[in-house]
């Protein structure tokens, strides 16, 4: 994809020797310019390009022991529903250079989709330079009744539980190893620019929840002292925030943004077999054709914003009692009186089902008042 942002030879070396090759060098080389203005013009690339990071922490852990315990520093992303995009490595340093291009074809995403990603939460990029390299996660081989844990056998926390994020049936090979997150705001693109250059400071990333998991239906799992988790511990988190590590990257396109539309609802109407004869059919008999539900798209919500003097008493309560009769429709509580339907709304909470439900007809939001004004952001679906 790296031939789409306008190069025309790209070189990669061999990562590591494989069997009969030590080293090797491969290179692709146009005679041309891969696309045409107009094929510039439909697929309208975008290029992220991810230069270097800055003031990267050598503490807790000095450069030297992060190179001997952890693969080399790489970041990775994930842009709307491509796949995981991952560089290559980096030694630690102060200051670690990656130059890392990824082309996104915006041509042929959905726009909708796409605004909605873009004036959504921050691209989120995680630069990973303290993964554990693989020899310090293996366990030497022990006979039976050596290891310490063997006495747990009868545990049957071993298969139904857990004391960390560590599933042993499913993730046993996988392990949690803090990174840092660097969060950037790309929303400027639709608003006509073409090019950005943006530097974030890098935050640590999230802790995993260590004592446990809780299920949908509220239980906490897991069973201390069970045999389900790796038993070397990750290493410290870096200070990223003391040392002011930053990440620079440099955003492209093609062509502005500013065209993209809000993302609508796709009407897909379709007839029904015994009416599918003829046209007329349907009508002489007096029977419509019924329109199929159609699958909802990525992005059916839309938002609105209502600014209204604080003292404006009358309009604050029409609003409020808008909103309270969708909802009330939405969860079929419209028969109820009006002071039980109210009573049930504040205190109503969604299933899981409901939470993922794209169709689900109700309107939330969060409101802001300072004494001289009222906002109220109010979110639902679009159509």
């Amino acid at each position: 994809k790296i031939l789409f942002a306008g190069k025309q030879s790209i070189t990669n070396r061999l990562d590591k020797p494989v069997p009969y090759i030590q080293d090797v060098f491969v290179t692709v080389a146009l005679d041309g310019a891969l696309m045409s203005e107009s094929h510039l013009r439909e697929l309208n690339p975008l290029i992220i390009k991810v230069a270097h990071a800055s003031n990267m922490p050598a503490t807790p852990l000095n450069y030297q022991q992060l190179q001997e315990k952890c693969e080399p520093t790489y970041i990775s992303y994930k842009f709307l529903d491509q796949a995981v995009h991952r560089s290559i490595g980096r030694d630690q340093d102060n200051n670690v250079y990656w130059d890392d291009l990824n082309v996104i074809l915006t041509g042929t995403l959905d726009p909708g989709e796409l605004r909605e990603f873009l004036i959504g939460p921050p691209l989120e990029i995680e630069v990973h330079d303290r993964d554990r390299k693989d020899s310090t996660l293996k366990k030497p081989p022990t006979i039976f009744g050596d290891d310490m844990e063997d006495d747990k056998i009868h545990n049957v926390g071993m298969i139904t539980a857990r004391r960390t994020t560590h599933n042993p049936l499913k993730e046993r090979e996988k392990v949690w190893d803090p990174y840092g997150v660097a969060r950037f705001d790309m929303s400027d693109l639709l608003l006509g620019q073409k090019s950005m250059n943006l530097t974030a400071p890098v935050h640590c990333c999230p802790l995993p929840d260590m004592a446990g998991i809780r299920t949908e239906d509220g239980k906490l799992v897991g069973i201390m002292g069970a045999v389900d988790g790796p038993e070397a511990a990750p290493l410290p988190t870096g200070h990223y925030l003391q040392t002011n590590a930053q990440l620079k990257i440099r955003l492209e396109v093609a062509y502005p943004l500013r065209h993209l539309a809000p993302a609508r609802l796709k009407q897909k109407v379709q007839t029904p077999p015994e009416t599918a004869d003829t046209e007329d059919t349907a009508t002489k008999e007096g029977k419509p054709e019924e329109p199929v539900v159609p699958k909802p798209p990525q992005c059916p919500f839309a938002r609105i914003i209502f600014m209204f003097p604080y003292h404006d008493k009358d309009f604050l309560h029409r609003l409020q009692a808008e909103v309270t009769a969708i909802n009330a429709a939405a969860l079929k509580l419209d028969q109820m009186p009006q002071h039980v339907i109210e009573a049930a709304l504040s205190t109503y909470k969604l299933s899981v089902e409901q939470q993922r439900s794209k169709t689900l007809d109700i309107v939330t939001g969060f409101q802001v008042l300072d004494g001289e004004v009222h906002v109220f952001v109010l979110e639902g679906l679009r159509d």
